[in-house]
């Protein structure tokens, strides 16, 4: 491998995928990116070519990382996870509401110790990398040391906040919310635009404690996220609740409760919104909110998933909503993107919806997930002017067997191994750049 630490420019080769709409996948069976080095550090995309129209004679003074054989793709964003409840991604999933009583919540208490926190965290990040996911939007624990060493181990675009809890949760994970309110204050100081307001949902966080917390978001320009309209039993729980609390006479639905408080703004992402109302998309997409779509943590219950239902997303489409993907780890059963796409394809195509194709699959888990959050002039897809942030997989089949193939056809033969072998889906990655460099999968 060349030494990238003294030179200026790098040569990648290989077959190259660069999503650049729901539509269209360029594919470059035997493609070449060019990457230079930026002052401050860090390699960008200078171009993508197939390499018989690469100028040969430039090529020779280029030390080249030759990856024939091997497809590279963009990293991954993924817009919802819960880095904490990693070790409960195999745990009964009887429904939502029970799910995190028995499960989640006796396992997001351990992160109250900073020590056990910073190391469960760097355990994780080679999970992220692993996993190819390079940017994200990310649930920690009630705890602060959890949002610090989140942010402080994961490599990439993310941001991270920790649940808002200070009504209907366990003493061990209920915030005063005077204390809730400090806390935020303190980590919107440390990490800045990295860090993002999470209140858990309406159901864990007060109308008062959304307002102030809310309020500090528009003041700091931070991304809030949070969860919505995820089960039946969950909306009428909140419509129960809110209807009868002043300044929530005539609320309706469980969006309208958000945006009375503040909530909803076009640096917003809400997970789910499965069970919603054409108003209620058309409120998010009147406030700029985004949805993160988790297939695999929506899933059917025998394929490992909660069973809550599968999000609309031509409906969503068609009332202006923007939509990225999240794993949401660990009501999702893996943190791989792969695996997110192909619950995505699979389960939409058993309903006979033709537009569920990887093409866009791939679109929304990579470059319209860093658009969500604000980074996709740097990051994406491998499209020149871009950071080099791209994956490496080793694919069972020669370049020239791609010749003819679509994109489609290739994430398809990609992926379906997970059919039969779904824990190997951290496998399909044997290589990771970020900004050019080569990390550790180890």
């Amino acid at each position: 491998m060349p030494d990238t630490n003294s030179s200026s420019q790098l040569l990648i080769r290989g077959t190259i995928l660069n999503p650049l709409s729901d539509t269209r996948l360029d594919v470059f069976p035997d493609g070449v990116l060019l990457l230079e080095r930026e002052k401050t550090g860090g390699f960008r995309i200078r171009a993508i070519d197939h390499a018989k129209s690469f100028p040969l004679k430039q090529a020779r003074d280029i030390p080249e990382i030759d990856l024939t054989g091997n497809l590279i793709l963009p990293g991954f964003f993924d817009i919802h996870f819960h880095w904490v409840q990693d070790e409960v991604c195999s745990a009964p999933k009887e429904n939502l509401l029970d799910w995190l009583t028995n499960h989640v919540f006796p396992r997001e208490a351990k992160f109250a110790d900073a020590d056990y926190t910073r190391k469960q965290a760097a355990i994780f990040a080679k999970k992220l990398m692993r996993a190819g996911t390079f940017g994200g939007a990310i649930f920690c624990s009630l705890h602060a040391c959890s949002v610090d060493s989140a942010l402080e181990s994961f490599t990439g675009d993310f941001v991270a906040g920790n649940p808002l809890m200070d009504m209907n949760s366990p003493p061990f994970l209920t915030h005063e919310t005077k204390c809730a309110l400090a806390d935020l204050e303190a980590l919107a100081e440390r990490h800045g635009s990295l860090f993002a307001v999470t209140p858990r949902f309406a159901l864990t966080t007060s109308p008062g404690l959304m307002r102030a917390a809310g309020k500090l978001a528009r003041d700091k320009g931070l991304f809030t996220q949070t969860h919505l309209s995820e089960s039946p039993r969950e909306i009428a729980s909140v419509v129960a609740m809110y209807s009868g609390i002043p300044g929530f006479e005539g609320m309706k639905t469980y969006t309208d409760v958000y945006d009375r408080v503040g909530m909803l703004t076009e640096k917003s992402v809400t997970a789910h919104a499965i069970h919603m109302s054409d108003d209620e998309y058309r409120l998010l997409a009147k406030r700029g909110t985004a949805v993160a779509h988790c297939p695999t943590s929506n899933a059917p219950i025998e394929e490992r998933g909660l069973g809550s239902g599968l999000f609309d997303f031509r409906r969503a489409e068609s009332d202006g909503v923007q939509w990225g993907f999240g794993s949401d780890i660990g009501a999702g059963p893996f943190l791989s993107m792969f695996d997110v796409m192909r619950s995505f394809v699979r389960q939409n195509r058993r309903k006979g919806i033709r537009e569920a194709t990887f093409t866009k699959a791939l679109h929304r888990a990579t470059r319209v997930g860093a658009e969500i959050l604000g980074v996709g002039e740097d990051s994406g897809n491998l499209s020149a002017g871009k950071w080099a942030n791209f994956i490496v997989c080793p694919a069972k089949f020669r370049v020239n067997d791609n010749e003819g193939m679509s994109g489609e056809e290739i994430l398809d033969r990609l992926t379906s191994c997970l059919d039969t072998d779904r824990t190997r889906c951290e496998s399909l990655i044997s290589r990771a750049f970020y900004r050019g460099e080569e990390m550790s999968l180890e």
